[in-house]
């Protein structure tokens, strides 16, 4: 055919990511804050779609013989920072389609429209007007509108028969309701729509435990050992459990320090896959000890994962786990794991599996060893790993257990 990749792979470093940033002045910390990306839906940073264009559009080799006459662009998934990313080509008819694949997931779809060049004179495409528009389309998302909860969906890229000397860009959010924003650029020899998307966010509503839920937590004796206190269902506990004015907690945290401040509460920075003999240091000085698990990887639900997620998850919720338990089998402590309700929608994913083996091996050997053991399977509460924009609100855990009471009996021994 009449357009050649270029290989047919590529990958982007996170300097890379900056130096696009420099360029086109879009410095959303979604891209270029680690902190941040980390404590995003996504986990991690994620790459400037614009700027995987930019290095498409580079990648391809155009016939002279030929002309663009449109290109469509859809961000189906974000794509990450030193991560291959593949290229496969297909014919549909007037259009040449590209696929970007990455860890064997789809992330974007590329659609070019082409025409013989003997039937039109210019070919509009791959030249530094349509750069200057490109990196202008990154900085008005990413900075301007919607801005830093932001991300881009599509680009739909034509011709124009009037030539704008001035950047028009003319933005419209049809309902309110919906995170969806459609967007008008013209300039020079260009039309463009585009796409783009507010980002949720984790909601950072309080809510007042109900009367009988104070109860519960203030009959708890032993005192309390919270591992991944600094975020999610651990930072919610945390708070609740403080109001039991007569226990120890010792809360533990890796990259975000626990804000909440409390002269019962001891703070300690805790990688669980390197610091096993800190987590027994505690359970030896403090107990009896109620110890809640709440570590946890980057949660992805999609039965196709890549073997390194798996091994996280293997290593997170079940070898971990199981030698906490193995290594203080005789000292007194309570051990209670949160599974997930998402086993109920898909028990074939990855996730689900072996968060049901799980369940099962680390209740096993509590019974095997006389240690008091409770697991429960929560909805998405408070969670930046099931945000989505499906499911852009999360209830916290006191709104879960003031509308659950009977679940309190498992959670506080």
């Amino acid at each position: 055919m009449s357009i050649k990749i270029n290989g047919k792979k590529f990958l982007v470093k996170f300097k890379h990511g900056l130096d696009f940033a420099r360029k086109s002045k879009d410095y959303n910390p979604i891209h270029v804050d680690k902190k941040y990306g980390y404590n995003s839906m996504f986990n991690k940073n994620i790459v400037h779609g614009i700027f995987i264009l930019i290095l498409f559009l580079k990648k391809i080799k155009v016939s002279k013989k030929i002309s663009i006459l449109r290109l469509k662009v859809d961000f189906d998934s974000p794509i990450f920072y030193d991560k291959p990313i593949y290229i496969k080509k297909n014919i549909l008819k007037n259009y040449l389609t590209f696929t970007l694949f990455q860890e064997k997931q789809l992330k974007t779809q590329i659609a070019l429209k082409i025409l013989k060049r003997n039937k039109i004179k210019k070919n509009l495409f791959l030249t530094k007007n349509l750069l200057k528009i490109l990196n202008k389309i990154s900085w008005y998302v990413g900075m301007k509108y919607p801005g830093k909860n932001s991300l881009l969906k599509s680009i739909d890229i034509n011709q124009h028969t009037v030539s704008n000397k001035k950047f028009k860009i003319k933005s419209k959010r049809l309902d309110n309701r919906m995170p969806i924003i459609n967007n008008y650029l013209n300039y020079r020899n260009y039309e463009i729509s585009f796409v783009s998307l507010i980002r949720p966010i984790i909601s950072k509503k309080t809510t007042k435990p109900s009367s009988s839920l104070l109860r519960n937590v203030k009959k708890i004796k032993n005192n309390v050992f919270i591992i991944g206190a600094s975020q999610g269902i651990g930072k919610d506990l945390l708070k609740l459990l403080a109001e039991n004015k007569k226990i120890k907690i010792i809360a533990s945290y890796l990259k975000n320090k626990i804000g909440y401040s409390n002269d019962r509460i001891l703070k300690i920075k805790l990688d669980v896959k390197k610091d096993l003999s800190k987590i027994d240091k505690v359970i030896k000085k403090f107990s009896p000890l109620n110890l809640y698990y709440f570590a946890t990887p980057k949660i992805i639900f999609s039965r196709k994962i890549t073997k390194s997620d798996l091994f996280e998850y293997k290593k997170y919720y079940l070898d971990i786990p199981l030698k906490i338990i193995k290594k203080n089998k005789l000292s007194e402590i309570s051990f209670f794991f949160p599974s997930t309700e998402f086993i109920n929608f898909d028990f074939k994913a990855p996730y689900s599996k072996i968060k049901i083996k799980a369940e099962k091996e680390i209740s096993k050997l509590c019974k095997k060893n006389n240690i008091k053991y409770s697991y429960h399977r929560f909805p998405a509460i408070n969670s930046r790993q099931s945000i989505s924009l499906a499911n852009p609100l999360n209830q916290n855990l006191n709104d879960y257990l003031n509308s659950n009471k009977n679940i309190a009996n498992k959670i506080f021994f």
